[in-house]
């Protein structure tokens, strides 16, 4: 029987486990062999900025990085929203 476990709601433990994954070829088992090839990532809105924390992780830990990286729908990292976040608004704010 297959276990579910909780949703990720912080993005640190969610790009080490994939990580880890990787490390312990559970993710994807043909990915990790072509590691050492050139690779690169896609990702949109919220897969941008996994990808890019994930490279980030693989560059810094295991001297690995993607020779392109493509991301849509998300903001750099550095750049912040001017935006409130949807999920603070009040009920009439939301609605508007």
């Amino acid at each position: 029987m297959d276990m579910i476990s909780a949703p990720f709601s912080r993005l640190k433990p969610l790009v080490g486990a994939i990580a880890q994954a990787l490390t312990r070829n559970q993710f994807a088992p043909a990915l990790l062999p072509h590691l050492n090839k050139p690779f690169a990532f896609f990702g949109h809105s919220m897969g941008a900025i996994v990808s890019f924390e994930l490279a980030r992780l693989l560059r810094k830990q295991y001297g690995l990085e993607p020779v392109h990286m493509f991301v849509s729908g998300r903001r750099a990292p550095q750049i912040p929203d001017p935006d409130s976040p949807i999920h603070a608004l009040n009920e009439p704010e939301f609605i508007e």
